[in-house]
């Protein structure tokens, strides 16, 4: 049996209604063994537990969305988060590790083009550094625009909400950020040379055909059921389409950085 330092208090600390014996509150569900002071003690003995969760949910959630995106996203979507880590929470936390890595290292993901203009050269610089430092809220601010191209092109054959689409393409977004993070060591020691360009293609051809994979997945579990050529046809139509715009998107930015008057 768990020994447990404080007494269990007759009321729950929180919502104040009566325990009667109970390991949680049947009110609120905080724990009845939460004591009234937080002492270093107390920190440190919670700090294992917290880690512990943080860690094997995102490793969970990973592992399931790269065995397979689609039916995991069907899964989350009928009602089964409980082993998950929050679709929106794991986006933002690998994106953070991503640029933090992208940072500390001085990655430059492009190629230096001797015969290219020094104004170019410094506002694609200038363009990539504030992509890489602002990566997760980049994505987070996409995440709306990729769900409306999801509504638009699936919820005839999903019967999906808009809502729901969006968990969809966060959940896909973020286990791609994960994978991505395996193309970091390749992208470090090619940094600023030709062949990084090279990488780059391969990490957006992983992207398209992960994210493809994982739509096509999820047609499976539409009510209509769609032969394999109409899932797979739609999900790289829709996922070629919303490549294309964010990529319209990020270049009309650069042209701006490039026109700016310095």
């Amino acid at each position: 049996m768990a020994h447990h330092p404080h007494p269990v208090p007759e009321r729950c600390l929180n919502c104040h209604h009566a325990l009667h014996g109970t390991p949680y509150c049947g009110t609120c569900g905080q724990a009845a063994h939460t004591p009234a002071r937080i002492t270093l003690g107390h920190l440190l003995h919670e700090l294992p537990h917290v880690v512990w969760h943080v860690d094997k949910g995102v490793i969970y959630t990973l592992q399931q969305m790269w065995r397979a995106p689609g039916h995991t996203i069907a899964r989350y979507l009928r009602g089964e988060r409980a082993p998950f880590f929050p679709p929106l929470s794991l986006l933002l936390l690998l994106a953070g590790v991503n640029s933090f890595v992208y940072l500390v290292l001085h990655i430059q993901p492009f190629y230096h083009d001797p015969h290219a203009s020094a104004r170019l050269l410094a506002s694609v610089e200038q363009f990539v550094h504030f992509v890489t430092k602002y990566q997760a809220w980049m994505q987070v601010a996409l995440l709306p625009l990729s769900a409306l191209m999801a509504h638009l092109f699936l919820r005839r054959r999903t019967r999906l909400l808009y809502a729901e689409h969006l968990v969809a393409v966060t959940l896909l977004m973020g286990a791609f950020t994960g994978l991505g993070l395996l193309f970091l060591p390749a992208l470090w020691y090619l940094s600023g040379r030709p062949e990084v360009q090279m990488v780059g293609l391969a990490i957006n051809a992983t992207m398209i055909g992960f994210r493809a994979w994982g739509f096509a997945q999820l047609l499976t579990h539409s009510p209509t059921r769609p032969g394999p050529a109409r899932r797979w046809g739609r999900a790289i139509a829709l996922v070629v389409a919303d490549y294309l715009l964010t990529v319209v998107l990020f270049l009309g930015v650069l042209v701006l950085l490039i026109k700016r008057p310095h």
